[in-house]
């Protein structure tokens, strides 16, 4: 009994092998916060994380998980309140100087009182030119 020829195999595997990794490569970065971005590109960001209709409960835990903290806003300031501080300063001396530390201020409108309407974002310093 003759075993069958295997290297009629190897190229579909190969493709499929090649596919599949191209198509892993393309999954986008971690979508991680950067404080140092454009105060325009931070509400991009945020809001593709927050559409409206998003319920609060969830708001906060995603700003969590990207380092806001955010506290239960008073009435007529929004749901939430969120504030993304700078991490302290290095005790290190540094060869190059630091990039200048980064403030966020997020505020989560809602209409409902349970989900997203809409957001507002203040970078403190703001963007240059700005």
């Amino acid at each position: 009994m003759n075993a069958p020829p295997f290297h009629r195999y190897r190229l579909p595997a190969l493709m499929l092998a090649a596919m599949t990794g191209c198509t892993a490569m393309s999954t986008p970065p971690d979508a991680r916060f950067d404080p140092q971005q454009t105060a325009q590109r931070a509400q991009q960001q945020l809001g593709g994380l927050l559409p409206p209709g998003t319920p609060l409960p969830q708001a906060r835990r995603d700003l969590s998980a990207q380092g806001f903290d955010c506290k239960d806003a008073a009435a007529g300031q929004g749901a939430l309140l969120c504030t993304l501080q700078p991490p302290p300063a290095a005790a290190t001396t540094p060869v190059t100087a630091a990039p200048t530390p980064v403030t966020w201020l997020l505020t989560v409108d809602s209409s409902d009182g349970q989900s997203v309407a809409g957001l507002r974002i203040q970078r403190f310093p703001p963007d240059l030119g700005h």
